[in-house]
Order: structure tokens, then C-alpha cells, then sequence
């Protein structure tokens, strides 16, 4: 698009060892800017400040449980947001090599402030995503193999995404694509072949569906790929560790996506670490959507991070 946009994020954490239990506390800051290009009085920025807690109780030798609260104040261009998101899990060792989780968290997500200024969009009526998720599964660790299954169910109003596309100028803008729900399961093997090899195998079925509850005659509809599948392998020696994965979606009707990625991370001292990742190393044409729309070509980042 016509726009220059840049993004500034910020974040400290402190983790606090409290006997058995753990206590996590962050403080994050997140600040977009948009101006368009064309249109120079259309500008504008997001500025999104957050704390964030976490604390790990450790009831016995079988069982703990982890709450987690996020307060985030956004001062939007729009509308401004007051968000408390809460994250709730439970840990069950059944014996030495098994054990049962639960987790349900809460999700929210601004429009991009881009997309309130889409030629057909109507700035304040695009609402924010939120919603909750709801998993539980069973992990089972022996000798040098892991295995994990899941079931997992996703609940959220105001789904953001993509209008069809106008028949005069072929444009799309940002829309409420009304209420969606997505249940499935998931199972994941991982085996450490020896101290510097490892390797993972990962398979998801769901059934991601959306409904406009505005429309004349409401119904669910399919959203997205119903086939997740993954494959790793990594390789770790003294302070490197390199790793490269490999990730499937189909079942939609769009081309099935397809991205190879690799990590590599290097400990530069007990308490820094740098990191490369490089994405869709292929550089495939993956569609986000039946519009032709496409992901990201190929890109890299660096990481630093110190631990103190």
C-alpha cells in the first residue's frame, strides 16, 4: 500500500524464585505509526502499554497450577481499550513418565491501524478480536522420546478479516467477519536421538468455521486449513544451537501453504544470547486467503537477549 509504517517494542520481565513457586512479572510497550503516502493528513499511531504477571503454585509433587493476568492500556487512534486478559493451567503428573495439563487462556487483538484507513473501510465501526481458548491433553515422556495429544476448542467474536473484492477496482479492506469457533486435536512426537540430535513430528486436525450473525440467513462456513502438519530437527553442540522446521496447512480452498525455517542460536555467555531466524527459506508464494493475497517472502531477524 501507499503508507510508510514502522513499529517500536520494548520489554522487561523479572522472574522470582519463591520456594517451589514462581512468580513472573513484565512491563511491555508497543507503539505503531501509520502515514499514508497519498493522503498526508491520514496518520496516525497506537501506543499500547502492558504489565503482565504470572505465578506458578506447586501444591504437592503431583500437582500445580499457574495463573496469569495481562493488563494492557491502548490509546488508540479510534478507540481507546482498557484489556485485563486472564491464563489459567493446571499440571497433573498421573506417574513418573505422564502427565495431564489444561489450559484456558483469553485472547484480544486491535485492527491494524492501517486498516482503518481502507478506502471502504468505516473507521469506527471495525471492532477489536477477542475471544477464549480452551485445551487439554496428555504428555508422556520415556526414556529419550516424548509423546503429546490434545484436544483443543477456540471460542471469539469480531473475527478481523478480508471484504471480497470490490468489482470496480479489485481493492479489499478490513471487515468483523462475524463470530468463529474452531475445535480439533493435535498430537506431537519428539525423539532426542543422542545429545546434539533431536528431532519432532506434528499432526492437527480442526474444523476453523465463521458466521456474520449480521447476514440474512446466519451460518457457519469454513475459514481456514484443516490440515496443521510439522516436521523439525535440530542439532545442538557446546553453545550453538541450529534447527530447522518445516510447516503444513491444507484442507481450504486456497493452495496449501507450506514454510521451512531456520533457527540458529548461539550463547555468547551464561546470561547473552544472540539469534538468527530465517523465514520461509524456500521463498514460497504461500496464499493467506482466496484473494490471492499473499504471506511474507523470504525475511530474517536478529535476537539479542540477556538474562540477568
Amino acid at each position: 500500500s501507499s503508507a510508510d509504517l514502522s513499529s517500536y517494542i520494548g520489554y522487561v520481565q523479572k522472574t522470582w524464585n519463591l520456594g517451589k513457586n514462581t512468580l513472573i512479572t513484565g512491563y511491555s510497550l508497543r507503539r505503531e505509526n501509520y502515514e499514508n503516502l497519498v493522503t498526508k493528513a491520514n496518520k496516525a499511531h497506537r501506543t499500547s502499554n502492558a504489565i503482565y504477571l504470572s505465578y506458578n503454585n506447586v501444591f504437592s509433587d503431583k500437582f500445580s497450577a499457574t495463573l496469569g493476568l495481562r493488563g494492557e492500556i491502548i490509546d488508540d487512534p479510534v478507540k481507546s481499550e482498557n484489556i485485563l486478559n486472564p491464563q489459567f493451567q493446571t499440571l497433573y503428573k498421573i506417574n513418573d513418565t505422564t502427565s495431564w495439563y489444561i489450559n484456558i487462556g483469553k485472547a484480544f487483538q486491535m485492527p491494524t491501524v492501517d486498516s482503518y484507513y481502507g478506502k471502504k473501510a468505516a473507521a469506527g465501526t471495525l471492532k477489536p478480536e477477542e475471544g477464549w481458548t480452551y485445551e487439554t491433553g496428555i504428555k508422556k515422556i520415556y526414556d529419550n522420546k516424548s509423546i503429546k495429544l490434545a484436544v483443543f476448542h477456540m471460542d471469539f467474536e469480531n473475527k478481523i478479516g478480508w471484504s471480497d473484492k470490490d468489482p470496480g477496482t479489485g481493492e479489499q479492506y478490513a471487515i468483523n467477519k462475524g463470530d468463529f469457533r474452531n475445535t480439533g486435536i493435535e498430537a506431537e512426537f519428539t525423539h532426542n536421538v543422542n545429545d546434539k540430535w533431536r528431532y519432532s513430528l506434528g499432526i492437527g486436525y480442526g474444523n476453523p468455521e465463521v458466521k456474520d450473525p449480521s447476514a440474512a440467513n446466519p451460518k457457519w462456513v469454513q475459514d481456514d486449513g484443516r490440515i496443521d502438519a510439522s516436521a523439525s530437527v535440530f542439532y545442538s553442540i557446546s553453545k550453538l544451537t541450529s534447527g530447522l522446521t518445516y510447516k503444513y496447512l491444507g484442507g481450504h480452498d486456497v493452495p496449501s501453504r507450506s514454510r521451512l525455517t531456520w533457527n540458529t542460536s548461539y550463547d555468547l555467555t551464561k546470561n547473552d544470547n544472540i539469534t538468527l531466524t530465517m523465514n520461509n527459506l524456500l521463498d514460497k508464494d504461500n496464499y493467506s486467503n482466496r484473494y490471492g493475497n499473499l504471506d511474507l517472502p523470504y525475511n530474517w531477524k536478529i535476537t539479542y537477549t540477556r538474562t540477568f
